[in-house]
């Protein structure tokens, strides 16, 4: 999608979402999947995991896109910091991003998320949900 540079620069760019990353911008924010290098934490990934267009006669119309964004630390104090960040940005944003893309409305559908340990890996995550109401960019 052409709204990725776009929600992208949009979170790297925001002095709240940035205070709580760890490169502190774009270096840790990924399209879908996080690396595994405790290094990296913390740090977010997003992806588009649906939606829906209502196009008109003469034009494609506004789609109604469902980004998910997954806020990772390696405890939950840093995942809670990064999540309330992103939550304040997104929910209620409206503006045109920074690759073209016009953003009438976003809202959060899952406040105040979801939270889930990997075992594993032993990271935490936050997963918020919002619905992005955009112009097609093509």
């Amino acid at each position: 999608m052409d709204i990725d540079a776009g929600i992208t620069a949009l979170l790297a760019g925001n002095s709240g979402v940035k205070a709580n990353l760890k490169s502190g911008g774009e270096a840790s924010i990924f399209d879908g999947v996080v690396p595994e290098d405790v290094a990296a934490y913390p740090c977010l990934a997003y992806q588009w995991v649906g939606g829906s267009n209502d196009p008109g006669l003469t034009t494609a119309g506004p789609r109604r896109s469902r980004l998910q964004v997954d806020c990772w630390g390696l405890d939950k104090a840093q995942v809670i910091a990064l999540a309330n960040a992103v939550a304040h940005l997104l929910d209620g944003y409206n503006g045109t991003l920074s690759d073209g893309t016009n953003v009438l409305a976003c809202w959060i559908i899952n406040p105040p998320g979801v939270d889930f340990f990997s075992g594993d890996s032993r990271f935490r995550r936050r997963m918020l949900e919002f619905y992005v109401l955009h112009n097609f960019t093509p």
